[in-house]
């Protein structure tokens, strides 16, 4: 078996770097993935010499299936960011009306790569209990445990 050449590979390599460019482009953007459907066609025509344009091929069903991977990959890199310093923690149900409650868990920690502070909801949880502080509580420590957090490195506000 003959193994691909590198100029091969590297084209390769362009289109998916700029399919996903693209699908964190519309998620930024908070656009829908319906765009990409028309993406492939009017790179095609806009960049009608270039060699990714040709191969672009990122409609719908696969942008989505990369935002997964990258919402995904997000998740795991912030898990380990808890596990391995210092962050803070916060919640607030939703207000909707009906049996389940929404808690996003929202999550404050530097992100060494970046060189900043990050601040992001890591997830989404449901309660189907009453709002007690207990129960929202044993959402995030369900959580905690889940992704085997250590408490420790949550950060407690000390009140001046």
């Amino acid at each position: 078996m003959c193994a691909p050449n590198s100029e091969f590979l590297n084209e390769q390599l362009s289109v998916i770097r700029a399919e996903t460019l693209f699908a964190e482009f519309l998620v930024e953007h908070n656009l829908p993935l319906a765009c990409s459907d028309h993406a492939g066609k009017l790179f095609r025509k806009m960049f009608p010499d270039s060699a990714v344009a040709a191969k672009y091929g990122s409609a719908r069903t696969k942008t989505a299936c990369i935002v997964e991977w990258l919402a995904d990959f997000d998740a795991k890199r912030i898990v380990c960011a808890m596990k391995n310093g210092p962050f803070a923690m916060a919640t607030d149900g939703s207000n909707d009306i009906g049996a389940v409650k929404l808690y996003p868990i929202c999550v404050r920690y530097f992100d060494a790569q970046l060189g900043k502070v990050m601040c992001v909801m890591q997830s989404l949880q449901e309660c189907t209990e009453a709002s007690t502080g207990e129960n929202i509580f044993r959402i995030l420590d369900n959580f905690m445990s889940s992704h085997n957090i250590p408490w420790q490195n949550c950060l407690e506000r000390i009140k001046g």
